[in-house]
């Protein structure tokens, strides 16, 4: 079985005073799959002040409510544990304080002609936590995306503030080997031309003898 993606979720800590120390996650949609016969979804389960994420196959009780994920309106969301809201204004004082962080949702895997979701443990969470990236882009990210546009920055200050450690890696990885792809097209493109040469050579030698 090969691990083809890892879901995260931003989270921030509750705005709720009963839950201020609970980092509650900011989620837009908890739906893995839509496709008929094939649903996936999230289903948060709560328990006291603490919660995890449990995969689901089949469709859920509620379709929309399951999409509406944490979210109550553009830049909002609520506290998974108590309900209350925390209006963007919130968010973004938390983020830029170095207060957001991140918890896996889901692992996706590749099965046979289909994908396969699997609930996050505590060990997955800490493997996906160990990566390492050797680079991590500095170019200042100035209102490339809507929510910069509009003056919410949410501490995503350069381009690679928006990735975790391990997408970074990832992508770091997936750049070395396109370099190597690339060299080895062209190592691959140098030997078949000489193999077509030799064998030009030899026709026109074979024509030369008859």
């Amino acid at each position: 079985m090969t691990v083809i993606s890892w879901l995260w979720a931003r989270t921030v800590r509750s705005k709720d005073p009963a839950f201020n120390d609970v980092e509650v996650p900011l989620v837009s949609n908890f739906m893995l799959s839509t496709k008929r016969g094939s649903e996936a979804w999230i289903e948060p389960v709560i328990e006291g002040k603490t919660y995890r994420f449990e995969v689901r196959l089949g469709p859920p009780p509620d379709v929309e409510e399951t999409k509406k994920g944490t979210k109550i309106s553009q830049g909002s969301f609520r506290c998974l544990v108590s309900g209350s809201p925390m209006e963007y204004s919130y968010i973004d004082d938390e983020a830029n304080a170095g207060r957001m962080g991140v918890r896996l949702l889901a692992i996706v895997a590749e099965g046979d002609r289909q994908r396969l979701y699997f609930s996050p443990d505590s060990v997955s969470e800490t493997v996906a936590r160990s990566a390492r990236p050797s680079w991590k882009p500095e170019l200042p990210s100035r209102g490339t995306w809507a929510s910069n546009a509009q003056g919410r920055r949410y501490g995503f200050r350069t381009f690679g503030d928006y990735f975790t450690r391990r997408q970074l890696t990832a992508l770091t990885t997936l750049a070395d080997l396109v370099g190597e792809a690339r060299e080895k097209a062209h190592q691959d493109a140098i030997a078949v031309e000489r193999e077509r040469e030799r064998e030009r050579e030899r026709e026109r030698e074979s024509r030369r003898l008859s």
